[in-house]
């Protein structure tokens, strides 16, 4: 249930319910206002939905009302809410039911523009799912799919809520149909009052999608009866006028959902999901796509960009140089190879030297480096010498240093390299 509402309540000077504290409203509907409420003495907060006042008296909305509270209490599912109790008091109707942490499509649309299209797709095929369950074990269609009344929870997972208007098919279908469910979503067969089945809440979920991934509706017009009349006649607008990236396969279901005969829409809910599916994935394709090529230009940039700042850094040390009288020749870079090979060399006189450091004879250590600086083919090398520098600047020598023998340099492959 959200937790805001902007319209009056009715119910503002009810205090308590039987068991039940009302704290504040959470919304109101065609027929009832909905209430967090404290369940004493357990403090478990619940929703408290309360008959109208100006319906109370109304043989026709009190049977909706009470068909409600039937409704829920025989359905059993996970998207849809429980009831827990039911009563009158004062002459308020009301029921208790679940109480749910979340906001509806309707903060959705207006929180989150544009909503994503892998979000709405998702909240869509869930709550398909949900309808198709309770379609096919209940035989219950709900009859007023809308922003409103799909819940999107803190977890994530999707709601379907007011079932007031909801009618199994045992019922006789299409009576007093005419003006039930909501006008801008409800199917053009439910505003005539013509008979419906479960391709009249596919085309609510349809228009409900629609609203979803432009923040508008399938049809805008100034009074109901246009709007019937759009609902029943006028071309579909094109969704991707309004929004230009929409996939083909979303604009598919767009207009499929929302043909205008029954006969052209999905002709069960297990084909709508199949397609809301197959969407989601081509839409989690291209995401993942995109993605891969952002991930390749940012290890591009990685990789170049310590080049360029390497040589905006030897520019900068060279133009700092002192004027010379003759022009100064900056060193060759060193080959890879050749880099490889001091590497090498440093790391074999490193491992040589550990375990005579390891019995104490520094100063034998510190000649066998020493010599590398006059005898090793590599001493013309900066790298090279900067290497020995640096082990000889950590080498401690004993006040008394052990003489060292003299070492028979030799040379090792190509590039003569001086071996202890």
């Amino acid at each position: 249930m959200s937790d805001s509402m902007t319209e009056k309540s009715n119910f503002s000077h009810v205090k308590r319910l039987g068991n039940y504290r009302l704290q504040h409203p959470l919304g109101i509907g065609g027929m009832g206002e909905v209430y967090l409420a404290v369940r004493e003495p357990d403090q478990t907060r619940v929703a408290v939905k309360l008959l109208l006042p100006s319906l109370a008296n109304n043989r026709y909305h009190l049977s909706l009302f009470l068909k409600e509270i039937g409704m829920l209490s025989r359905i059993k599912h996970p998207g849809i809410v429980r009831v827990l109790d039911a009563g009158v008091q004062e002459d308020i109707c009301f029921f208790v039911m679940d109480y749910i942490e979340g906001r509806n499509l309707v903060s959705v649309i207006d929180e989150d523009q544009p909503v994503s299209e892998l979000a709405a797709l998702t909240i869509i095929r869930d709550a398909a799912v949900i309808l198709r369950d309770v379609y096919r074990k209940y035989r219950i269609i709900h009859r007023d799919i809308k922003p409103e009344n799909i819940m999107i929870t803190q977890q994530g997972s999707v709601h379907v809520l007011d079932f007031g208007l909801s009618r199994g098919l045992t019922e006789a279908q299409g009576r007093n149909a005419a003006g039930i469910g909501t006008a801008h979503f409800a199917a053009p067969e439910q505003q005539l009052g013509q008979n419906i089945d479960f391709r009249a809440d596919i085309y609510a979920l349809g228009a409900t999608l629609f609203q979803l991934l432009t923040g508008r509706y399938p049809y805008e017009c100034a009074t109901i009866e246009e709007l019937r009349e759009a609902h029943a006649s006028a071309p579909l607008p094109e969704a991707q006028e309004t929004r230009p990236d929409l996939s083909e396969e979303s604009a598919a279901i767009l207009k499929r959902s929302l043909a205008k005969p029954p006969e052209g829409r999905y002709s069960s809910w297990r084909e709508m999901i199949h397609s809301l599916n197959k969407a989601i994935r081509s839409v989690k394709r291209k995401k993942y796509s995109r993605r891969k090529r952002f991930r390749l230009l940012f290890l591009i940039l990685l990789v170049s960009l310590p080049a360029a700042g390497h040589f905006y850094a030897r520019r900068q040390d060279h133009a700092e140089l002192p004027p010379a009288s003759a022009p100064v020749t900056p060193p060759e870079p060193e080959a890879p190879e050749l880099q490889w090979g001091i590497r090498k060399e440093l790391n074999r006189l490193d491992a040589y030297s550990k375990p005579l450091l390891g019995n104490g004879e520094f100063a034998k250590v510190r000649e066998l480096w020493l010599e590398q600086l006059t005898h090793n083919e590599l001493q013309g090398h900066e790298a090279f010498r900067n290497g020995v520098n640096r082990f000889l600047s950590k080498l401690n020598v004993p006040e008394k240093p052990i003489p060292p023998p003299p070492l028979k340099p030799q040379l090792q492959g190509s590039i003569g390299l001086a071996k202890p």
